[in-house]
């Protein structure tokens, strides 16, 4: 269950709600990067692209939800596609940060560390 934060929007939703870690895997196919999130109801997955800044890359992305086993790549269903930034923060720490994600927030904010051990 989420953790939920007061003085949210006036509409019933909390200004911010924190949620246990979910697991992730990025990939590199040659030159590249594919970022997945592995659990969870929803969950983002797409490609990484350069940027001017050496710190930060674009995601493009989709959505895949409940038991779907597979992500439409981005530009398939305008209704699932995603922008964001994924930018390197601290040494072994990244954050994905999407504006206006499908769900009805503003803003989802993914941080990301390594862990030993992954879901099978």
């Amino acid at each position: 269950m989420p953790a939920r934060y007061p003085r949210g929007t006036g509409k019933g939703k909390p200004a911010l709600e924190r949620f246990k870690p979910f697991f992730c895997y990025v990939q590199t196919e040659g030159e590249v990067l594919t970022i997945v999130k592995q659990t969870g109801s929803q969950r983002p997955a797409g490609r990484l692209w350069d940027d001017d800044n050496s710190r930060r890359m674009i995601f493009l992305g989709s959505l895949a939800l409940g038991s779907e086993d597979e992500v439409r790549a981005y530009g398939d269903d305008p209704q699932r596609d995603m922008a964001g930034v994924f930018e390197r923060i601290a040494p072994f720490v990244w954050r994905l940060v999407i504006p206006w994600p499908r769900d009805g927030s503003k803003l989802q904010v993914f941080e990301l560390t390594p862990v030993a051990e992954q879901p099978k």
